[in-house]
């Protein structure tokens, strides 16, 4: 199981876009398996 702090912490690893394949290893690795975004209003 994965914490909301373990999330925030990976997302505040990414700086650039280079950075985004490590940001979704990192929530593979915490055990997440897919998420949804709403590309109109960017609400999750």
């Amino acid at each position: 199981m994965f914490t909301l702090e373990q999330i925030k912490s990976a997302h505040s690893k990414v700086k650039s876009g280079a950075d985004f394949p490590n940001y979704i290893q990192d929530l593979i690795n915490l055990g997440i398996k897919s998420y949804h975004t709403y590309v109109s209003d960017g609400h999750e």
